[in-house]
């Protein structure tokens, strides 16, 4: 957890803002589906890498509610959520339901679970929506229906997705052996389908792992991508007005949800440095008016603001089209049309960070 002031992150001391930045490991499978690690397991990773809420996604079912798993475990939120997922493609992940959902038998019709999900107010994403590049099929598990309506938002850059999509056969040794290696981001179509989708509506961006930390038996290699590892690359952090309630881990759950659903959020891999304090909010005359996630219509004046921990290299990207880069740790930048602003960041020539938009709407 982290608390930082607006006004000391815009350069606007009028400004006063103050938000919780808290770090969360999303997409998480364990033994109750095709994952290595116990959830006690999994819970001893997580607070090991000072995260601050994990999300597991096992398939098809909520167990790990049932057998009590969720809720705080010392200072670690643990929530539990599912992935729908049907044979092959269209697998969606599904949080704060109370039933579970299922998608086996439905991949012709997705829109089916995402209906169910929806029914129960509860949160949907699509999940490593982009399958090409892969070394072979079975690993890709694509979104094929864009027809679809009535998702949260995407799955925008998957750990485990980034990694499988850039090894290859004659380099999985070294890419099981330092995985970072290999990891060059989003995938650019998955980009430019979350920046074609905010044309019409929000959409929330999720940073995730699906993590299994699997051993590949008969061949003596590692295990891959364990958890310890894991939980220290990309994450999604939640901005909120208030601390995560210690006392009441229900009231905490809807805290970290509230955040997701509005956007106030934005993705990571903070193994290529720690992200918390990254902010972006709109202004206008002297006051802030939007944060990342936001939509409001356009007047003039407005003002975009964005600060990062550490010296980088910052792009402000509207309609998905890169229009100011700068390098240091804030960037100000007067904005004169409606559009759906949001932000990248790069350190050492890695991607970094990627904000949710900000949507500036046309009055």
């Amino acid at each position: 957890m982290f608390r930082m002031q607006g006004d000391s992150l815009a350069d606007a001391p009028e400004i006063s803002a103050t938000l919780y930045d808290y770090a969360g490991a999303i997409h998480i499978h364990s033994t109750l589906s095709d994952g290595s690690g116990t959830v006690p397991e999994i819970v001893r990773d997580a607070q090991a890498a000072d995260l601050d809420f994990i999300m597991l996604t096992d398939h098809e079912h909520l167990q790990a509610r049932d057998l009590g798993y969720e809720g705080w475990h010392d200072d670690l939120l643990c929530l539990v959520g599912e992935e729908v997922t049907p044979r092959f493609h269209n697998h969606y992940l599904a949080f704060d339901i109370d039933a579970p959902v299922k998608g086996r038998g439905n991949w012709r019709q997705p829109q089916r679970f995402i209906d169910d999900v929806q029914a129960q107010d509860g949160l949907g994403f699509i999940a490593h929506p982009i399958g090409e590049d892969y070394p072979t099929r079975a690993m890709a598990c694509p979104w094929l229906d864009w027809t679809v309506t009535g998702f949260t938002g995407i799955e925008l850059w998957s750990y485990m997705h980034d990694w499988v999509r850039n090894m290859r056969w004659k380099n999985v040794a070294a890419a099981i052996a330092a995985p970072d290696k290999v990891i060059q981001g989003p995938h650019h179509r998955a980009v430019r389908m979350w920046d074609q989708l905010g044309q019409r509506r929000p959409v929330v961006a999720l940073g995730t792992l699906d993590i299994h930390a699997k051993k590949v038996p008969g061949i003596g290699l590692p295990q891959i991508l364990p958890y310890a590892f894991a939980f220290r690359t990309v994450r999604t952090h939640v901005l909120l007005e208030a601390p995560l309630d210690p006392n009441d881990a229900q009231a905490a759950a809807a805290q970290v949800y509230a955040a997701i659903r509005a956007g106030h959020c934005y993705l990571a891999h903070d193994g290529f440095g720690d992200s918390t304090g990254f902010y972006f909010d709109a202004q206008h005359r002297g006051r802030i008016v939007a944060l990342m996630g936001d939509e409001l219509p356009f007047a003039a004046g407005m003002r975009l603001h964005a600060s990062v921990p550490e010296q980088a290299y910052i792009c402000l990207v509207r309609d998905g089209h890169v229009i100011e880069e700068f390098e240091g740790k804030r960037l100000s930048y007067a904005i004169t049309q409606p559009g759906v602003y949001r932000v990248e960041v790069r350190r050492r020539f890695k991607p970094w960070i990627f904000s949710n938009p900000i949507y500036v709407r046309t009055p």
